[in-house]
């Protein structure tokens, strides 16, 4: 599930704790790859540029640097609504003179004329197209005959992907599972118009990575498929197969595991035709009400989205007299957000978002907005009068009078009592929904109602819940996506810290070490090597259960020789004697505990009289995390956690700047009396 999930991020990043640690990753992977494309294209100042899968915008940057010419001009596009803000954030001064243009459009629909680009670029990018060759066509059909395109990657580090499947995914997804290939892009290439498709090896930085280039022959020399009849019959076969297929999946998903508050069902066994009913939310005007909804699905869904409209008459904002839905979700880009990857099931639950909190700066009923607005008491009436009226009488009438037969009347009150069923905890769960949809790593498919939902939840301000659910994870990581992503964090920015506070405790072979918070266990690795005499023993202790099975099985060897043990604890609670211990280190962890002289005591309690503490710390980095406010109050201060040390039991107590590989980091030094 894991690699999936990556996968995803990667191939476009989201408004979530695990699209942000994706941002870091490009910032560290992507930036000589970026650099290296702009420089093997041979940018001239006035040539019209294409950068796809920008990013945050690192080859932008790079690119935009060399047109200088007046008729210079860089162009983006991203198929991630996040990277697409982010970058345009970086690029703000550019974009304002008109040099810069971004666009947030899959490759297939960029809207950029025929013949206008001279070169492209583009890193780590083309295993996330969902069609090699259609991506391909559109790249060829924006180019200049004789444009060069370059494409950047390690190719290294995309076999690993590869092999546990990162890239490859599901098969019955919308990726090929062998499109990470570069003969198979290259093929892809040549056949849709491009000669001259070569990869070398390059290397920069003691680094190597791989360039593919291509360049675009005229188009009455490129090579297309063609489309015949046959061909078409064939083809339009396979999407109806496909579109039939995935809408039993999801209605099959939406009968087993409906969201709360909503039912789904098929009218008269037609695949095309649904209808839908969502259950309005408590201490909402709409609440006690069951709103029906019809569903058309378009012959080319996934590609388009569903059209959605109320059966029920709704006084909302966002929805007219005609029951349609102003979502950005139910509208194609670039006006909208709909995505192959959302479904019905996301699409019903944004709704039901949307009839909790209205957005009126976009409304579709601009009397019932300004109402909303200015006047909410009036509008809170007027709603619940219409609940009352249309959505309670008539679905009572329904279960007394429906014309239909008694089967079909046994189906429909069956599906209002599946959607009434969960109605106790719809509010509640419309709230964890809410900031699941909007900042939880793991949830893919709802990031593009992130615009709206944005505006209807400003209670939940982004940066304030990203830095929240930040700063949890990096004090205690959890089995997720984002839990993985963190551990990955900790072993880049992490292992000097280790290695040094180990190194400055001075570890003899018969010592007891313990390290708090192991993380995946480096410090454990490293300490362990030290204690080579028979009485030697290290301890460790972390309060999350992911970073203590990680490091359980790095120190399996050392487990079973009885010569480490670790623990799953908070620090109050470790199961470890008094006066048992010699030395103890830490790194970037005391900023976690919940209560610092608490934690200091218990330290204390284990150790020797005389004994050792080092806790090892970057303050530049801690002060820039602090800013952001993914730490409480001020106990990331060292001065607030010596001074918790001293007031329990340890002397000599201070903090010392050292350098190692041209990092400066800090170590506290505490000693324990007794």
């Amino acid at each position: 599930m894991l690699p999936a999930k990556v996968g995803k991020q990667l191939g476009r990043p989201t408004y979530s704790l695990t699209g942000w640690l994706v941002t870091k990753f490009f910032k560290w992977h992507n930036l000589i790859l970026e650099e290296n494309a702009v420089k093997l294209s041979n940018i001239q100042p006035n040539d019209t540029v294409l950068e796809l899968g920008h990013g945050p915008g690192f080859g932008l940057q790079v690119a935009s640097q060399l047109l200088m010419g007046l008729e210079g001009k860089l162009i983006g596009v991203d198929y991630s609504q996040y990277m697409h803000e982010m970058a345009s954030k970086r690029m703000k001064e550019q974009i304002s003179r008109g040099k810069v243009v971004l666009y947030c459009s899959d490759l297939v629909n960029m809207p950029i004329e025929e013949n206008t680009v001279d070169k492209v670029f583009h890193c780590n990018c083309y295993y996330f197209w969902p069609d090699l060759k259609a991506g391909a066509r559109a790249i060829h059909r924006v180019m200049k005959p004789g444009g060069t395109m370059v494409t950047t990657l390690r190719l290294d580090s995309v076999i690993k992907a590869a092999n546990i499947n990162v890239l490859t995914g599901d098969k019955s997804e919308w990726r090929s599972g062998e499109s990470w290939r570069p003969e198979v892009y290259m093929e892809a290439l040549q056949s849709c118009g491009f000669t001259d498709v070569r990869m070398e090896n390059k290397r920069e930085k003691r680094i190597t990575f791989q360039a593919i280039f291509a360049t675009a022959v005229n188009r009455s020399e490129a090579v297309y498929y063609p489309v015949n009849k046959q061909n078409l019959g064939a083809t339009t076969s396979t999407v109806v197969m496909q579109r039939i297929s995935r809408l039993k999946r999801e209605l099959q998903l939406l009968s087993a595991e409906p969201p709360p508050g909503v039912s789904c069902w098929q009218i008269e066994g037609r695949v095309d035709e649904l209808q839908a009913q969502i259950v309005g939310g408590a201490n909402t005007p709409y609440e006690g009400g069951v709103f029906t909804l019809e569903i058309n699905i378009p012959e080319r869904y996934p590609f388009e989205p569903p059209k959605m409209r109320f059966v029920t008459p709704i006084y909302h904002p966002n929805i007219d007299n005609a029951g349609r839905i102003c979502l950005d979700a139910l509208k194609l880009p670039p006006k909208g957000a709909w995505r192959p990857s959302l479904n019905i099931s996301t699409v019903l639950t944004s709704i039901q978002l949307l009839m909790a909190e209205p957005n009126p700066d976009d409304p579709l009923m601009a009397d019932i907005s300004s109402e909303f607005k200015y006047s909410k008491p009036l509008y809170l009436e007027k709603a619940k009068k219409w609940t009352t009226e249309h959505a309670v009488q008539k679905n009572k009438g329904c279960l007394e009078t429906d014309e239909k037969t008694a089967e079909n009347k046994t189906k429909k009150t069956a599906h209002k009592r599946e959607a009434l069923s969960a109605h106790e905890n719809l509010e509640h769960t419309k709230k964890i929904y809410a900031s699941y949809v909007l900042y939880n790593g793991c949830n893919f498919q709802m990031v593009p109602y992130l615009a709206h939902a944005r505006k209807a939840l400003q209670h939940l301000p982004l940066q304030e819940m990203l830095s929240n659910k930040v700063g949890k994870q990096l004090g205690r990581p959890t089995y997720s996506l984002t839990g993985w992503l963190v551990s990955k964090f900790f072993k880049r920015k992490n292992k000097i810290l280790e290695e040094n506070a180990v190194k400055l405790c001075n570890i003899q072979p018969n010592d007891t070490v313990l390290e708090l918070g192991h993380g995946p266990g480096l410090g454990l690795q490293a300490a362990s090597q030290l204690l080579t005499g028979r009485e030697g023993k290290l301890i460790g202790v972390d309060y999350s259960q992911y970073m203590h099975e990680m490091a359980s099985k790095h120190m399996k060897e050392q487990i079973s020789r009885g010569k480490v043990v670790l623990y799953c604890s908070d620090l109050v609670n470790m199961p470890i004697e008094e006066n048992t211990v010699d030395k103890v280190f830490h790194c970037n962890c005391y900023y976690f505990w919940p209560d610092l002289k608490a934690g200091a005591r218990a330290i204390h309690r284990v150790m020797k009289p005389g004994g050792i503490m080092v806790t090892a710390l970057r303050l530049d980095t801690v002060k820039k995390v602090a800013s952001k406010d993914m730490f409480s109050g001020e106990s990331w201060r060292p001065e607030v956690y010596m001074e918790a040390l001293q007031s329990c039991g340890f002397t000599d107590v201070r903090m010392e700047n050292q350098t190692e590989k041209f990092i400066t980091f800090q170590a506290i030094f505490a000693t324990a009396v007794k």
